[in-house]
């Protein structure tokens, strides 16, 4: 079978692991290389630009030329164009991204990401106060939870934006994965105009459910958040399923003859 169709693929928990690149990475990407897949990283990370990706990836010998987008980076591009002004939570080595739009008076909008130990009643306050002031709530992403050291796993910044989405009554507009918006920007980015696309990643919601929603088929990885048996009660269980990226490349096989 000559399947063209490109392939995104999700940073943690796939690529990269407990701080390390994933076994087979080599193999996998040279892979990609030889069989000329147009690929694209797609991370939720709100912590990391593809800057950095690109960086972790050189320093551990994986020299090709990768296309990669990050979720924060995504929400600056969106800020861009939309806002006058915004109100960045996030990592205080990125809140560069918004320099030129940052107010923490009366921004036209909260742009969240992940501030790990730093949340706290007061910044959710102002958040709160903003957002009931007319600011508009932006959420990088939505996800549950992380693991920041590979192995034990911490609530993320879904916790929040639900929490703040329940007292104000406004539902944020979401940047990262699974919005469908965010999958087509990466396929934007490869310039791919082929119908539908594969996505490998390591959380059921955000990476498999998002993927469909976007018409996209899916590799669930269990390198990362999931594990077998996949829950029976969600309807949007993966088309294939691998234990690592050496499993990856067998079911690539199959399509990319």
């Amino acid at each position: 079978m000559n399947y063209k169709k490109p392939l995104l693929i999700d940073f943690d928990g796939v690529i990269k692991i407990a701080g390390k690149t994933a076994p087979f990475i080599s193999s996998f990407f040279n892979f990609l290389n030889t069989k000329n897949i147009p690929y694209c990283i797609l991370s939720n990370s709100t912590l990391s630009t593809s800057g950095t990706i690109l960086q972790f990836l050189k320093a551990n010998n994986v020299n090709y030329e990768i296309n990669c987008i990050t979720a924060i980076e995504a929400a600056s591009e969106y800020a861009k164009r939309n806002f006058e002004s915004v109100f960045p939570v996030c990592n205080e080595n990125l809140k560069y991204l918004f320099a030129d739009l940052y107010n923490d008076v009366n921004p036209s909008a909260v742009v969240i990401g992940d501030i790990g130990k730093e949340w706290d009643f007061e910044i959710i306050t102002k958040i709160f106060n903003f957002v009931n002031a007319g600011s508009e709530l932006i959420a990088i992403h939505k996800n549950k939870y992380w693991s920041p050291d590979g192995h034990n796993f911490v609530p993320d910044a879904g916790l929040f934006v639900s929490g703040l989405e329940y007292v104000t009554g406004i539902e944020a507009k979401l940047i990262g994965k699974p919005s469908k918006e965010y999958f087509f920007a990466a396929l934007e980015k490869i310039k791919s105009e082929s119908e539908g696309f594969l996505m490998l990643g390591d959380d059921l919601e955000s990476d498999i459910a998002g993927a469909r929603n976007a018409g996209g088929e899916s590799i669930l990885i269990l390198t990362g958040k999931s594990n077998l048996p996949v829950p029976e009660n969600i309807n949007y269980k993966p088309d294939f399923i691998a234990k690592d990226l050496s499993e990856v490349i067998q079911i690539l096989e199959k399509f990319y003859a």
